[in-house]
């Protein structure tokens, strides 16, 4: 099958395109920024008309003999001027959604994000980040066309800047815990979302209709120090001494901190973490055949973490917007 796949050179997103070449498919690679003319350039920060998507597509079409699926990956933790939740997140996938309906495509997958299990008991209002994501899930299910939404937990891999960002903070000797450190989580491998993306992928090959919503999340729940107690464990380390930070500190720690060059500790991070991220895993292992795997393989490496694609499977470049 040929399929485009947005947010291509995210964390999500490599590990998805490695997955998908490896299963023979054929796919292109967009995102934002280019590196060179063998990617195709789209920028979700800038809404553009379903008319205008629709064009997008076509071309997309016109130059490799065809498209079959979206898969979309793309998503950012902070804003700032030059990009916004409610663009990259609700706008321009929305937008991209209703038109590859229109042209008949043969699905969508997207990926979201999992939140509070339950959130009409959740105390204040959901993130910006989760509620633009619900917002783009909700316009999706509006549709015909088949679809995969994923909502996962948080998402740990070698490779994702979160994980690497967990991995220093847990080989501290001594280690600040917001609050008292019982936010609780459900890490997903990365591998286990791609294993599910292929088998919906098999699905659509077989020529079935499915429009499913999947929390994607790992084998069991645990608490922020549990997560990092399970890092420190799998690096080998002694025991830490854990101390507990005021959040009101944590909140200053995090306002200043989306200032510096880094995308995981901001405000809106810590307030997804602060309204939970759990989900029951029964429904994510019935769709895999299997249980997730656990927290005893997160540092597991696979050849894709540098992967780059083969001159076959590029894609030329279509310039935003069209």
């Amino acid at each position: 099958m040929i399929i485009l796949v947005c947010g291509a050179q995210g964390f999500i997103g490599r590990h998805i395109c490695q997955t998908l070449i490896q299963a023979g498919h054929q796919v292109l690679s967009a995102q934002r920024q280019c590196d060179d003319d063998d990617q195709i350039s789209l920028d979700f920060a800038i809404p553009v008309s379903i008319e205008q998507w629709e064009k997008r597509l076509k071309t997309i079409q016109q130059v490799h003999g065809g498209l079959d699926l979206i898969i979309n990956a793309v998503g950012i933790l902070k804003q700032d001027k030059n990009q916004s939740f409610a663009a990259i997140h609700d706008a321009s996938p929305r937008a991209m959604f209703q038109a590859a309906d229109k042209l008949g495509l043969r699905g969508i997958v997207q990926i979201s994000a999992l939140g509070p299990a339950d959130e009409h008991q959740t105390p204040k209002p959901l993130s910006e980040y989760l509620q633009s994501k619900r917002r783009a899930d909700a316009s999706l299910k509006h549709l015909h066309l088949p679809y995969l939404i994923l909502r996962p937990s948080l998402v740990v891999g070698a490779d994702g800047a979160s994980s690497k960002l967990f991995r220093t903070l847990a080989s501290l000797p001594l280690i600040a815990l917001p609050g008292d450190g019982e936010q609780q989580i459900q890490p997903v491998h990365v591998d286990d979302i791609c294993a599910a993306i292929q088998i919906w992928i098999s699905k659509i090959e077989a020529h079935e209709h499915t429009q499913i919503t999947l929390n994607a999340v790992g084998p069991e729940a645990m608490s922020y120090r549990d997560m990092l107690q399970h890092y420190r464990d799998l690096m080998g380390l002694s025991p830490a001494w854990f101390i507990s930070m005021p959040m009101y500190l944590m909140w200053l720690s995090a306002w200043f901190a989306q200032f510096l060059p880094q995308r995981v500790f901001a405000p809106e991070t810590l307030r997804m973490l602060c309204q939970h991220s759990v989900g029951d895993v029964r429904a994510f292992a019935s769709f895999l055949g299997r249980d997730p795997v656990g927290f005893e393989h997160w540092l597991r490496t696979r050849s894709s973490i540098n992967f780059k694609f083969a001159p076959e499977d590029m894609s030329v470049k279509v310039q935003s917007p069209l």
